[in-house]
């Protein structure tokens, strides 16, 4: 799981028509590797004004897919990068609810117990 930076194919990313070097090289990388690019459900995992791309994704081998066959992938919201952030699930249950986390920056966002109280809520 990672930001490689680059699209595996031109549709990955707005505006872009041709295949790059660097698409080549992600594209030889992971038939190299034997790796699957788990499905997300999104087009794009990187925003930012009017660019767009799919450069965060997640990278399984075979024998992961085989021991965790019910792994799936899904963006959460971004609220303060230009990237959604990637959830990786590999298990049959569920543990409980997560627990509630946050940083000393996001209570000094005005709009943080907003947001807060909505979701709680």
């Amino acid at each position: 799981m990672d930001d490689f930076n680059e699209v595996l194919i031109p549709n990955e990313r707005r505006g872009a028509n041709e295949l790059s070097q660097g698409m080549s090289e992600l594209q030889n990388l992971v038939l190299d590797l034997q790796m699957n690019d788990v499905d997300i459900g999104q087009k794009f995992t990187w925003l930012r004004k009017n660019a767009a791309s799919r450069i965060d994704r997640i990278l399984v081998d075979n024998e992961w897919m085989l021991k965790l066959p019910l792994t799936k992938a899904y963006c959460k919201e971004r609220v303060f990068s230009d990237h959604f952030p990637l959830v990786l699930s590999s298990s049959r249950g569920k543990w409980g609810p997560s627990p509630f986390r946050t940083l000393d920056c996001w209570l000094e966002d005005p709009s943080f117990l907003k947001t807060f109280k909505k979701g709680w809520v």
